[in-house]
């Protein structure tokens, strides 16, 4: 169990100065409450309290020093996280534990704000609001068995591994950080660790030279509709410009148009590189063509 008091010179100031908070850690519980500002050259970081130059001094000294003697009193006996919660900030204040679907909308308008992409998000939680079947589930509710047990919902439940583990991925990201807003209380460390691994990765299918020519050389079956022939030829062709400038993503080289292309050059930006200062790297490859 740790009280104690702090001036967080990592905050935000105010025009009063920076806050002043009297915090409680157990065992990746805690809680905090602000008791007064405080500039830096009013504060006595050693003694943690207010110097005489402060402009509240004879007001947020006693204050202080009674929250002092209260975390003294944590410190040195034997409390519950909850009694040791009790006896700094009464019985009325409790540990503010925040809903998990609801930062999720947190960070979804956030993303509408910054103009990244959000639509993976809201579609892990329409996942989440499925599985829990009530209006939230508490951040701090968040632990290994409960991960463990949506996994293996998810997997009874016809989703395959890897599409799993890309969801814990994204509620993973959500959950730290929530766990950056000291204001939610989050608790500490990390219950994803060991939830998510990596899927086995598939053999990867050599092509040979003759497999290659058979692909330039298709002929569709005289049943084929004029449709599907034109989907078929579409992806028969981003599929060998694939080949030709590297072996790129699918998406990057489905997304590219004739803008894209300089003389014997194709340049562009990587589509998971999309939410990246100026989109990340530029890719600028030669085009090759040789024939077979």
């Amino acid at each position: 169990m740790k009280a104690s008091i702090k001036l967080m010179a990592s905050e935000k100031p105010t025009e009063k100065g920076y806050p002043v908070y009297v915090r409680l850690q157990h065992q990746g519980k805690r809680y905090k409450k602000c008791i007064g500002y405080s500039h830096l050259h009013d504060w006595d970081e050693i003694k943690s309290r207010p110097l005489k130059t402060h402009p509240e001094y004879l007001y947020l000294l006693p204050v202080v020093l009674e929250y002092y003697a209260k975390t003294i009193k944590v410190n040195l006996e034997n409390y519950t996280f909850a009694d040791a919660n009790a006896l700094l900030f009464g019985e009325a204040e409790k540990q503010y534990n925040a809903g998990y679907l609801a930062f999720f909308d947190v960070r979804i308008n956030e993303k509408k704000i910054k103009g990244h992409s959000y639509n993976s998000y809201k579609n892990v939680r329409s996942i989440i609001k499925e599985y829990i079947k009530t209006d939230d589930v508490p951040l701090n509710d968040i632990t290994y068995e409960w991960l463990n047990k949506f996994v293996l919902y998810k997997l009874q439940n016809g989703a395959n591994y890897g599409g799993v583990m890309s969801y814990l991925r994204d509620m993973r990201a959500v959950y730290k950080e929530a766990q950056r807003r000291e204001s939610l209380n989050v608790n500490t460390g990390n219950p994803f660790l060991g939830v998510i691994t990596n899927p086995t990765p598939k053999p990867v299918i050599a092509l040979s030279v003759t497999d290659f020519k058979k692909l330039l050389e298709f002929n569709f079956n005289e049943n084929t509709s004029v449709k599907n022939k034109k989907s078929m030829n579409q992806r028969l062709a981003v599929w060998l410009f694939q080949f030709y400038i590297g072996g790129h993503d699918y998406i990057d080289v489905s997304l590219l148009t004739w803008e894209n292309i300089e003389g014997d050059r194709v340049r562009f930006k990587r589509y998971k590189n999309r939410n990246k200062k100026h989109g990340g790297p530029e890719v600028n490859n030669v085009l090759v063509f040789r024939k077979l």
